[in-house]
């Protein structure tokens, strides 16, 4: 029945490709745009890079990262994975959880459940997009901290022990570069195939203010986040902490693509979680 379902809406795009080539040409363009000025610069190097960097830093991170490993409930020795999940931005950290499951230095349970907050908006993202919606620049920071927040709620709440890292079978630069670059590639494509999506629903079903924030923004994030200065004042950091705590359907597509072989049930978990404390978080006043 899923299958036919499937093939339906599949048929259905089709003919509205067939019938609007323009809007798909036009949605095509900009996600190329998109791609190439913005979600290549800020996540290839920093692929390449989280990668060199957890491979040296596994199994002996020092006295900090220990300590923050405690506190959010990391495996021991795979503290390192901290740096792509809070710095990295989407879906840094989840791919690198994927890399360690598949080279042997996580057992599958453990990085399931790490999935469920390793993953997380970026601070580039966050003051480069997200913060000039706001006049008081510290919202940036109350923002931030509400996502930090989430995610260590999230490592409390989440089942199952951290247990122990197992010492990884290293893949060399060659191989990490080739696995960044294919990485990449299936992420440009999930948002090359959103921003189409996003080309139709806004000449064929548009909706404004709030309400089209957030079917923008749970379609696509970047998308939704641009336009947040259309939110009343009173829930704009409500609907941005919440946006940014899911990351929307096109950052579950890239984390599937990045996390191959793992199962997402403690994803959703802990995005509805973080969501929530960061949306109750908005209503805070400092």
């Amino acid at each position: 029945m899923k299958g036919r379902l499937l093939a339906l809406w599949c048929f259905a795009a089709m003919g509205l490709v067939l019938l609007d080539g323009q809007t798909a040409q036009a949605g095509v363009r900009e996600g190329l745009r998109l791609c190439a000025g913005a979600v290549v610069p800020a996540l290839l190097p920093f692929f390449v890079l989280s990668n060199l960097l957890t491979r040296q830093l596994w199994g002996r991170s020092g006295r900090f990262l220990r300590f923050l490993g405690k506190v959010f409930r990391m495996p021991k020795g795979a503290e390192c994975l901290l740096i792509p999940a809070f710095l990295g931005g989407y879906p840094a950290g989840a791919g690198a959880v994927g890399q360690a499951y598949a080279s042997g230095g996580l057992q599958k349970e453990q990085a399931q459940r790490l999935l469920g907050y390793c993953s997380n908006v970026g601070p580039a993202f966050l003051f480069g997009i997200v913060a000039g919606a706001f006049e008081d620049p510290l919202i940036g920071w109350q923002l931030w901290g509400s996502q930090i927040l989430g995610a260590l709620v999230t490592a409390w709440l989440l089942p199952g022990s951290p247990g122990v890292a197992a010492p990884k079978q290293g893949k060399t630069q060659g191989d990490m570069l080739t696995l960044a670059v294919l990485t990449m590639g299936k992420i440009c494509v999930t948002v090359i195939l959103f921003r189409v999506v996003l080309c139709y629903g806004a000449k064929y079903l548009p909706v404004e203010g709030t309400a089209g924030v957030l079917l923008g923004g749970l379609l696509e994030l970047t998308n939704g986040c641009c336009s947040l200065k259309e939110v009343p004042a009173m829930l704009r950091k409500s609907v941005a902490g919440g946006l940014m705590a899911l990351g929307g359907i096109c950052v579950l597509s890239q984390t599937k693509e990045v996390a191959e072989g793992l199962s997402l049930k403690y994803y959703f978990w802990g995005k509805g979680i973080q969501a929530l404390v960061c949306i109750l978080g908005g209503f805070l006043k400092f």
